[in-house]
């Protein structure tokens, strides 16, 4: 299994509205902290998280 990527070693800290939100686990998204599909060349995985 690939090692991730560690874009920032400090917290995101944004706000955000409701909804589904797929974070980058893998590192490699330009988008940080937000998928933007790198991880397909990887075998992780999107962090999905639902906020209400």
């Amino acid at each position: 299994m690939k090692k991730p990527s560690i874009p920032q070693k400090e917290p995101y800290v944004i706000k955000v509205s409701a909804g589904t939100y797929a974070w980058c686990a893998c590192g490699e998204s330009k988008n940080q902290p937000y998928r933007d599909g790198s991880h397909k060349k990887t075998d992780l995985s999107p962090i999905i998280e639902i906020i209400t």
